[in-house]
């Protein structure tokens, strides 16, 4: 990673942070697209092209940018 790239999670705290509102596009190399949708800082929604049994956590799990513990915590917090 260059020096001034950020890492995914270093983009999600300053746009929490920040209380930023705007659309966040992250694209995977195979061409799978995930846009965040925030308002204020709050994550409002989600849209993507992947198959329908998809969800974003368990990529950002997968990828090592999500520890399960964390996902768990957050779970427990927000609900779902």
């Amino acid at each position: 990673m260059a020096a001034n790239q950020k890492s995914l999670l270093e983009i999600l705290q300053a746009i929490f942070t920040k209380k930023a509102t705007g659309t966040l596009g992250v694209e995977e190399k195979g061409g799978r697209k995930t846009f965040l949708f925030f308002q204020e800082g709050e994550l409002r929604s989600i849209s993507h092209n992947y198959p329908e049994n998809y969800h974003f956590a368990e990529y950002l799990i997968k990828i090592g940018k999500l520890p399960p513990r964390q996902y768990q915590k957050l779970l427990e917090q927000y609900g779902g």
